[in-house]
């Protein structure tokens, strides 16, 4: 059963992939098609977007429009998934994840540098409060919200923790590569299969800090019974990328432990989410005895 379960899960985040990809292909064939006799800016900024970018971002969203169907074949409860908004909670988290953040980009240029302020710019802080939310959203309802049900219910919760950590992980490696074809549906056929086979190199820093938060994540939503924690906390993270991205250009060259500015790619940064990881284990540990 609880391989039929997997499988059955899996072979649905496939059949969305290959959809997505197919109607990838059509959004950006009509894009461009009309950037030439339409002049709109938006416009122009999607139809130079590459055709493997559009099929990553079908998947993703394919996947999500499609969560109510896999809830239902699951017998998913929404009132389990934590979705109940709280404002108090989601600032909060949101304010600690800009602030861990912020602290460990400082401490590494203050040891390395290893970044440089662009020239003067207005940052667009709206647009990427915006984005971060959403894509917060969407990963936390995806990850923490649907996916870790399903395994809860075939597995313990600290093994569903651990394969939604490999999975959370690992999916970041998962890029939708180009083809060769020159035909667009065969194009994002193949940026499509790609993803599956194709997992680009592992950086380990990143891929440990991902699943020390995957698991930090998952503690968080269990311990406040609330997914606006785990969305608060990963917005932050991301809102301070984003910022940073803008701010500063960043060199591949640093300290293997203190990293180079980008925060993921330093051995500092794991030793940081692990240390956070062991003491709020023990607080909630101590709390709950005492309670």
């Amino acid at each position: 059963m609880k391989k039929k379960g997997l499988f059955w899960l899996l072979g649905v985040y496939i059949c969305v992939l290959f959809l997505g990809a197919e109607l990838a292909a059509v959004a950006y064939a009509w894009m461009q098609y009309v950037d030439g006799p339409v002049h709109v800016d938006w416009i122009r900024y999607l139809a130079h977007k590459p055709l493997c970018q559009y099929v990553d971002r079908f998947r993703i969203v394919g996947f999500f429009l499609l969560l109510p169907y896999i809830c239902k074949k699951c017998h998913i409860q929404r009132k389990n998934l934590g979705l109940r908004f709280s404002l108090k909670k989601y600032i909060m988290a949101f304010c600690f994840g800009c602030a861990l953040w912020i602290f460990l980009f400082g401490v590494s240029i203050a040891v390395i540098g290893g970044v440089a302020p662009k020239s003067a710019l207005t940052i667009p802080l709206l647009p990427i409060f915006g984005a971060s939310f959403l894509l917060a959203l969407l990963e936390e309802i995806i990850f923490r919200g649907v996916v870790f049900e399903f395994f809860r219910k075939n597995y313990s919760e600290i093994l569903s923790m651990c394969l939604l950590a490999l999975l959370f992980a690992s999916l970041h490696f998962s890029i939708c590569t180009p083809g060769n074809a020159t035909n667009v549906f065969l194009h994002a056929t193949q940026c499509a299969y790609n993803s599956l086979v194709a997992i680009s190199h592992i950086q380990w820093t990143y891929f440990i800090c991902l699943l020390l938060l995957s698991c930090l994540l998952v503690r968080l939503r269990l311990k406040f019974n609330s997914l606006w924690v785990c969305i608060g906390f990963h917005q932050g993270l991301v809102f301070v990328l984003m910022l940073l991205r803008k701010r500063y250009t960043f060199t591949n060259y640093g300290s293997c432990f203190w990293g180079s500015g980008h925060i993921t790619d330093a051995w500092f940064s794991v030793i940081v989410l692990m240390g956070i990881w062991c003491v709020l284990e023990c607080y909630w540990r101590s709390h709950e005895k005492n309670t």
